[in-house]
């Protein structure tokens, strides 16, 4: 797991970010989505590594096919939380 919270988590919230190929861009999201649905420990990581902000700003693109993607990872998230 450590491998992965101190590497990848970072990286994958990063491909959110960057205007690249739209299908490398729903990895990412793909990859956070099934995260956090795994535990609350991947969960807090996508939190506290401004993970949110990223998903988020993929419901401002419009783009249905990587806004599906972005709802799903915060449901899982949300879901978590309660």
């Amino acid at each position: 797991m450590k491998i992965l919270d101190d590497n990848l988590l970072s990286v994958f919230i990063n491909l959110v970010n960057q205007d690249i190929f739209k299908q490398l861009k729903f990895e990412s999201l793909w990859i956070l989505t099934n995260m956090a649905e795994c535990n609350s420990y991947f969960c807090e990581r996508i939190v506290l590594r401004k993970g949110i902000p990223s998903i988020v700003n993929i419901l401002k693109g419009g783009d249905e096919y990587l806004v599906d993607q972005a709802i799903w990872a915060l449901g899982n998230i949300v879901a978590d939380s309660g």
